[in-house]
């Protein structure tokens, strides 16, 4: 009999993932939605000016490198810092 793995989605992840408002106010910075830790590769989803993208490590925003991927946090790489982006709530 399989098992199900999957962890209850927090809402203020839910609520995050579906958020509509204005992201000015928010610099542009990212805002992580979910992380997913598959034997073989960790991705990210990560919401930044409006719009949702998988990211994998090594991957680049800008300037900013995808430097880690953990079970609800993305390390983030920038001009020799590191910065946490951690699930909402």
């Amino acid at each position: 009999m399989a098992t199900d793995d999957t962890t209850q989605t927090p809402p203020e992840t839910l609520s995050a993932a579906t958020l509509r408002a204005d992201y000015r106010s928010a610099h542009n910075r990212p805002l992580l939605i979910g992380t997913v830790l598959a034997p073989k590769e960790r991705s990210a989803l990560l919401r930044l000016n409006g719009r949702i993208s998988k990211v994998t490590v090594g991957d680049r925003i800008g300037q900013t490198e995808i430097a880690a991927i953990e079970e609800g946090r993305v390390v983030l790489s920038l001009l020799g810092s590191t910065y946490d982006l951690r699930l909402p709530g």
